[in-house]
């Protein structure tokens, strides 16, 4: 009995091969209805994997990726530093959307002029450095250092103040004025007034119609005063003795 072996025993845990595996449903057969409890039954739940997508050999089918503020660079903030303009600016305010005025082509021949008449050493700089000593007014580059008058655009005064003023009556009812009837009524925004009103315009018309002719007329003024009413004037005789004139002095 000694020499026989001893009998260990072994448990082996069957493992099942078919577990991930999915069975094929049979089809059903004509004319049977198939729950809605059974086709939930077969749906089958995948876990989305997230992608880094940082790295540049990763790719996704997604076109972009959020972007946050702290990886803007370009970021732009207002320094705070305009005045308010008031209405004491606006009367010394220059207009500058012209060229400079030490660049525009007047202040280029000043320059080029006051050039040549600093250089005066005696040397020969060839037939293109030729100097007229004679300085003529009458033309464009003679007169340009002198005035506005130059060969080129001319330089446009930039301190002009410009005021408009639109001579109109939009609040007055055209309807109402002209025909005494307005379709709002009370409602209308514009004045119901059926005057008169004359335009600035007309006004100074009609002031030049009646004070033009005293303008063109250099005797307006004139106290007219013939000679018939001079001498009736004069009297018959002396004041103080009462007796008829004798040799009166006859003064123009």
């Amino acid at each position: 009995m000694s020499d026989d072996p001893i009998k260990v025993p072994f448990f082996k845990k069957k493992t099942n091969l078919n577990v991930n595996l999915r069975k094929r449903k049979k089809s059903p057969s004509p004319g049977v209805n198939v729950s809605g409890e059974e086709d939930n039954s077969s749906a089958v739940i995948t876990k989305e994997r997230k992608l880094d997508t940082s790295h540049p050999f990763v790719q996704a089918s997604k076109k972009g990726r959020r972007v946050t503020r702290e990886e803007i660079s370009d970021m732009y903030t207002a320094n705070k530093s305009a005045v308010n303009s008031t209405s004491e600016d606006i009367a010394t305010r220059s207009a500058e959307w012209d060229t400079e005025i030490d660049r525009d082509a007047q202040a280029l021949l000043e320059k080029k002029l006051a050039a040549e008449e600093a250089l005066d050493d005696n040397l020969y700089k060839g037939a293109n450095a030729y100097k007229s000593y004679i300085k003529k007014r009458d033309t464009a580059a003679g007169s340009a250092a002198s005035s506005k008058i130059k060969a080129g655009p001319i330089r446009a005064p930039s301190n002009i103040r410009v005021t408009s003023r639109f001579d109109y009556q939009p609040d007055i009812c055209k309807d109402y004025k002209e025909t005494g009837y307005c379709g709002y009524g009370d409602s209308c925004k514009f004045l119901h007034d059926r005057g008169d009103y004359k335009s600035g315009w007309q006004l100074e018309r009609e002031w030049e119609e009646m004070h033009g002719k005293l303008k063109k007329d250099p005797n307006a003024f004139l106290v007219e005063n013939s000679d018939e009413e001079s001498e009736e004037e004069l009297p018959f005789a002396c004041i103080i003795c009462r007796q008829n004139f004798k040799n009166p002095i006859v003064t123009q």
